[in-house]
């Protein structure tokens, strides 16, 4: 499973860097459709829900990413404000005022992620009997994985 996600990335990749007429957003858009279909495929065969119910569980688990993602980001921003403020000029009582705010921020978002994964699961696992909530929470977890390592390779060029 990893190596077709790979593929996916990494085309993904190259053809944002230098695809003549198109731009970045098309490609990640052709990208998060294909993660999307694999998704529904994975969770058809695993659970044996008709296709209609797996896209619909596929297109919320994108949802779910594309929020993820942006509360991600948000974190990463604010990292590097706090690392700004602690590398940065002034005494511990000047940093610790300018840090309180964007470490109210940063827990704030680590809440925010917390909640849209239980909302998530809540959202999905409703309409399922407990064996296929099983399946599905593994299958999740094994899917996460692979495209985290298939990454994690693109980045180290695998």
């Amino acid at each position: 499973m990893i190596r077709p996600l790979f593929c996916l990335l990494l085309a993904a990749s190259l053809s944002a860097q230098g695809g003549p007429g198109m731009g970045r957003g098309h490609f990640r858009s052709q990208l998060m459709n294909q993660l999307s279909q694999i998704r529904a495929q994975r969770i058809q065969q695993t659970l044996g829900i008709p296709h209609d119910q797996a896209r619909d569980i596929a297109e919320r688990w994108g949802r779910f990413d594309q929020e993820l993602m942006e509360r991600q980001r948000q974190i990463r921003h604010l990292r590097l404000q706090v690392n700004g403020v602690l590398l940065g000029p002034g005494s511990d009582d000047e940093k610790n005022a300018r840090l309180r705010p964007l470490l109210a921020q940063f827990s704030s978002l680590r809440r925010q992620q917390h909640d849209l994964r239980l909302s998530f699961e809540s959202e999905i696992m409703g309409s399922l009997p407990p064996v296929q909530q099983a399946r599905l929470i593994i299958l999740v977890e094994d899917l996460q994985k692979n495209l985290r390592e298939a990454v994690r390779s693109g980045r180290r060029g695998e």
